[in-house]
């Protein structure tokens, strides 16, 4: 009875809370939150349809309430407002369940690491581990595994195979070759298992426990749910692999011999603390280098291995498409020739392909939750300081007063009159995100998807496995948002 009572006392005391603070405010509108639970009823598993959904209702600018949360979702020009014209202000992170995130990473990767300092810092060095790497090698490893990959799929004889399995064991040796100078053998059981981490990791998402990221207070008190449980297992051995990586490059660290990303890393931390001696401070513990790596790791090849899978649906259900990139592709680089990063403007209907499946299937709908480091104003409201802010990618890219038939897959609309890429402009067009967290990959994944693509269509046709039905255009939604299972063949050009 005393608990029951507790209770009901704590969710009349929050209903209250709520009713008081946005009944004095100029708080964007939403939906009449419950007690204890907010408007948590009013979301599914696929919370970018049901964001999507209470926009119509409440306009590009509106307030939920998750659990006692506040938290405002933005979509349309409101999301450019707030990440390119307030950056910093909007640069911050959430809290995340506290035991969820130290077991993922033994400390905060720079992915979920607010706003500050250390993040800075450390965006900064990422960006230099990405430059003294170099395109010309980057090309150089990518090439290898596209030919292996290639060698593969030509060795299915036909046969339906999961292209994005394929695709992401391929993605995944070039991001190991990158961090760690080791290039696997794909039958190698570290390498195995080291990208069976990173596919566990990238469809379970972010714990599968939305009641103690809300209340992370509670993380100490309930258990852990199944997925959390195989969250932290593999999040831990995930870092225990980096860890040896790492200081088996401390032991053997050359400066004037840059071997790969953790080489390049250790480089441009040297250089940080010698250019500036606070830096020190933020660069002490070797777990801050490992979320590092992990950020870089995941910036290198999630993205890519994810929007191969779904370009390959967009093929086999627009095959009129295909026949253009084969025509572009023979005409500009031919049948043998390997392609070059540097014939990529040379080729606009495979870059408006790319593009179009960016926006079509919207990896990132939510991107990462951001937070209000101060209190401002967007479109006429009031964001209080410390608001959870969640940018609608989903809703920016298939809006239909932006993009016509938004649901329909037209590379057209990135081409002009006279055939060549055409970039949107005005903020509609975001699938790496905005502002100063925009996604670190994003050069890399780039180059990767066009040294990919224009290989595998070089090479081969996609065509639907015969009595198949063709894939799924849903998706399930994890760390990205994934394309359902499906097989497909190949046939020789």
């Amino acid at each position: 009875m005393l608990v029951e009572f507790a209770i009901l006392a704590a969710s009349l005391f929050i209903f209250y809370h709520l009713f008081l603070e946005f009944r004095g405010s100029n708080l964007p509108p939403g939906p009449r939150p419950l007690p204890l639970i907010g408007n948590l009823n009013l979301l599914s598993k696929q919370m970018h349809l049901s964001f999507t959904e209470l926009e119509k209702t409440y306009g590009k600018v509106y307030r939920l309430y998750l659990g006692h949360k506040l938290a405002i979702v933005l979509s349309g020009d409101a999301i450019k407002e707030a990440l390119v014209r307030q950056p910093r202000n909007f640069a911050g992170r959430p809290v995340l369940n506290p035991q969820l995130k130290s077991a993922l990473n033994r400390g905060p990767g720079l992915t979920v690491m607010d706003y500050g300092e250390t993040w800075k810092l450390f965006r900064k060095l990422g960006h230099s581990t990405i430059k003294v790497y170099g395109e010309n090698r980057l090309q150089d490893v990518i090439k290898d595994e596209v030919l292996e990959l290639c060698n593969r799929l030509e060795s299915s004889a036909g046969k339906p195979f999961d292209i994005t399995q394929q695709s992401g064991i391929a993605v995944t040796n070039v991001i190991c070759t990158k961090l760690f100078g080791t290039r696997y053998q794909i039958d190698d059981p570290e390498f195995l298992r080291v990208y069976e981490i990173h596919d566990k990791l990238s469809r379970i998402g972010f714990g599968g426990n939305l009641v103690t990221n809300i209340f992370p207070s509670l993380a100490s008190i309930l258990p852990f749910s199944e997925k959390q449980r195989d969250l932290i297992q593999i999040g831990q051995e995930r870092y225990e692999i980096l860890e040896r990586k790492y200081q088996e490059h401390v032991k053997t660290f050359d400066p004037e011999n840059i071997r790969d990303y953790t080489d390049a890393l250790l480089k441009a931390k040297q250089d940080a603390e010698q250019e500036d001696k606070s830096s020190k401070e933020h660069l002490q513990e070797s777990t801050i280098i490992m979320a590092g790596l992990a950020t870089l790791f995941i910036a290198g090849s999630e993205t890519t291995s994810t929007t191969l899978g779904w370009a390959v649906i967009y093929l086999l259900h627009n095959p009129d498409v295909q026949e253009r990139l084969h025509k572009e592709i023979d005409d500009v680089i031919g049948r043998d020739a390997f392609p070059q990063l540097s014939k990529r403007k040379e080729l606009p209907v495979l870059e408006a392909f790319t593009a179009e499946t960016l926006r079509l299937a919207n990896l990132a709908p939510l991107a990462i939750p951001h937070k209000a480091r101060e209190r401002s104003t967007l479109q006429g409201f009031e964001i209080p300081e410390g608001t959870t802010v969640f940018a609608n990618l989903w809703s920016l890219h298939h809006d239909p007063t932006v993009w016509k038939d938004p649901f329909t897959f037209n590379l057209d609309r990135f081409l002009d009159e006279e055939g060549k890429f055409k970039a949107p402009v005005g903020g509609t067009f975001l699938p790496f995100g905005a502002g100063p967290r925009v996604c670190l990959g994003e050069v890399l994944a780039r180059s990767e998807l066009f040294l990919f693509l224009s290989r595998m269509l070089q090479r081969f046709e996609f065509v639907n496995p015969p009595g198949c039905e063709l894939p799924s255009m849903e998706g399930d939604l994890g760390v990205v948002l994934h394309p359902m299972p499906y097989t497909v063949c190949v046939r020789s050009r």
